[in-house]
């Protein structure tokens, strides 16, 4: 008896290959189904759940025709292909800090090719402190290495880069991960941010009773501490 391929890797997902990364140690490339994932210090950084996640988290976002969009941490950008179709008029601009990650995303995820979109190796920060380009309407921000999220992207340099970014009407997310051994605790964070930004939104989406992530929601403030 035959068995499809794809059926039996559903089953007993396969590593496809692990690339090491100065900025994600090892990245492991997993194929189930007729899926493929990418795992960072065991956490999937891109696939389909990381694409359902933001596909939850953008269902009820609208964008005028010709808006424009920006991903950061754009990883191998599993949610890129989801997010041209619901805004299949949109400049989409992601920016991944990692190189062996975009070359992971376009020899199996298709990054670059099945979306328009323009890709930016660079570190997030230094993306915002240069970028020329016209403000963004909608700014998603996903900037975790594993479990691990950098404290750059805490303080108010960060949140008045986002700021300055956004226009004024523009929509803000942020994915923030939670877990026992993460060095991210998603309150103080909130905390942090709550001077800069209305926070309009939050859902929660579960793995485990331990494991989970929040999706915050934002819009710009009039004044916050940095323009009073």
């Amino acid at each position: 008896m035959k068995i499809n391929p794809d059926l039996y890797s559903f089953f007993f997902p396969r590593t496809m290959e692990v690339k090491p990364s100065d900025f994600n140690g090892k990245i492991k490339i997993v194929k189930f189904g007729n899926h493929y994932a990418a795992w960072v210090g065991g956490f999937e950084q891109s696939g389909p759940i990381v694409a359902g996640l933001w596909k939850k988290a953008t269902d009820n976002i609208e964008m005028e025709r010709g808006g424009k969009l920006l991903i950061l941490g754009l990883g191998c950008g599993a949610m890129v292909n989801y997010l041209a179709k619901k805004f299949p008029q949109a400049q989409i601009v992601g920016v991944e800090i990692d190189p062996v990650m975009l070359a992971l995303g376009k020899k199996y995820f298709g990054l670059g090719k099945t979306a328009p979109l323009k890709i930016v190796n660079d570190d997030a920060l230094s993306f915002l402190n240069n970028s020329k380009q016209a403000k963004f309407d909608l700014i998603a921000v996903d900037l975790y290495n594993g479990r691990s999220f950098d404290k750059r992207f805490t303080h108010r340099v960060f949140f008045n880069k986002l700021d300055q970014n956004l226009t004024k009407t523009g929509t803000l997310i942020f994915n923030l991960l939670t877990t026992k051994s993460s060095n991210f605790e998603p309150g103080k964070f909130l905390d942090k941010l709550a001077p800069f930004f209305v926070i309009t939104k939050k859902i929660r989406v579960n793995y485990t009773h331990t494991i989970y992530n929040t999706v915050v929601f934002c819009s710009r403030k009039k004044k916050h501490p940095d323009t009073e």
